[in-house]
């Protein structure tokens, strides 16, 4: 700092002079910045291309035909959605228990808040769309081709492991 107050540094010529440059530099890095990233046309055919993949990797998954983890807690379900596999009675975090009717698409060990759980990817008929489902949450499960009923966590976990 005395080396500054020595040379002048900063002095009155000198900071003006460096903010001429900073503002100069600065405009000159917007410019580019906006050359770079505002290019709309390569913007929207980078989102298309990403959304096509998206599209793709779904239609494989809902196909049974994705790439599946190469860990022993990740499991891929492998028929199309045509129709329901189980009805469960699923209680999510604020809401009440309701009956839901899903078809499995994955199953897999996820980390949250320090600990492991379960959890399927299924899609969801009543929703009409596809739904994450934490296995302790769900009460109980009723496989519709057979009509059997189950209550219990590992019971529920391994007619899922079955069936994916």
């Amino acid at each position: 700092m005395l080396y500054a107050w020595k040379t002048g540094k900063f002095s009155k010529e000198n900071q003006e002079k460096n903010r001429a440059e900073f503002r100069k530099d600065w405009l000159k890095l917007k410019q580019d910045f906006k050359k770079t990233f505002t290019n709309s046309k390569s913007l929207e055919e980078d989102k298309l291309k990403l959304q096509a993949k998206k599209d793709y990797e779904y239609t494989l998954k809902i196909l049974g035909k994705s790439k599946t983890n190469s860990s022993s807690d990740h499991y891929t379900f492998s028929e199309s959605i045509d129709e329901p596999d189980f009805e469960i009675l699923y209680s999510s975090y604020n809401n009440p228990a309701s009956y839901r009717k899903i078809k499995i698409i994955d199953l897999y060990n996820k980390k949250y808040d320090g600990e492991y759980y379960t959890y399927i990817d299924a899609y969801c008929f009543s929703a009409e769309d596809e739904r994450t489902f934490r296995l302790d949450r769900i009460e109980q499960v009723k496989e519709l081709s057979s009509g059997k009923i189950f209550f219990s966590q590992h019971e529920i976990e391994k007619i899922f492991k079955r069936n994916c």
